[in-house]
């Protein structure tokens, strides 16, 4: 027989919630990683091509050009 949580154990009892919820962080999850997966390789593109004393200015041309 089950029985309802009581007291400060009431808020397990709304699965649903707690289900949706999750569903929302799991989506804020993937957009993070998509976001790092972006980062990892415009890092990468940018470390191949940067010189010793070349400007940032140069950088983020070619970082543009390439991204068109």
């Amino acid at each position: 027989m089950e029985q309802d949580y009581q007291g400060l154990n009431a808020y397990r009892s709304t699965s649903a919630e707690l289900n949706e919820k999750e569903k929302l962080e799991n989506h804020m999850y993937e957009e993070v990683r998509e976001a790092a997966e972006v980062h990892r390789t415009a890092r990468k593109y940018l470390q191949s091509i940067a010189k010793p004393g070349m400007l940032m200015i140069d950088l983020a041309t070619h970082s543009q050009k390439s991204s068109i």
